[in-house]
């Protein structure tokens, strides 16, 4: 699969994708200077946009 070829998801920050693994997991990645680095992975039922926004919200 092409790095682009996840989801974008710049509503939850800028740059970053996301692509479903398995039906168990989601792999959150950038992409930098042409290599694909994955930020986190999170399993099944876990709420991560709500990960996310938390990150938004601390000073």
């Amino acid at each position: 699969m092409p790095p682009y070829g996840g989801r974008p998801r710049d509503d939850l920050e800028i740059g970053l994708r996301t692509i479903a693994f398995e039906r168990s997991a989601v792999i959150a990645y950038r992409i930098d200077q042409g290599q694909v680095r994955i930020t986190n992975v999170f399993y099944r039922g876990r709420d991560f946009e709500h990960l996310y926004d938390v990150r938004e919200e601390a000073p």
